[in-house]
């Protein structure tokens, strides 16, 4: 597969630099073949199961505010970057709990 093809589907995330890539022979290509599905890992969880470590942590980066004096502090707003499946877990388990007052 070509070079550029790959770099679009395969991309670096978080702190722990793990390779996502969008199919299984794409992962097989960069090397980066998951070892356990998700899907275990979020069921671990939910049963009780520990909590990755790479989930407690998040990068502060800050973000020039458009047309604003890039010298000074209040021109910049922070943003908080966090694991990929943590933010999908989250989700997952937001979505159950609404679901389970509406119903």
């Amino acid at each position: 597969m070509e070079e550029k093809t790959r770099q679009l589907l395969c991309r670096g995330t978080g702190e722990e630099k793990m390779v996502r890539c969008s199919t299984k022979e794409e992962r097989e290509v960069s090397g980066q073949v998951e070892k356990t599905p998700r899907s275990a890992i979020f069921n671990d969880i939910i049963k009780g199961g520990p909590i990755p470590k790479t989930w407690t942590h998040s990068k502060i980066v800050s973000i020039p505010k458009p047309l604003k004096d890039s010298l000074k502090v209040e021109s910049y707003r922070p943003i908080s970057l966090i694991n990929q499946d943590y933010k999908i877990f989250t989700s997952i388990l937001a979505n159950r709990l609404k679901s389970s007052y509406t119903s």
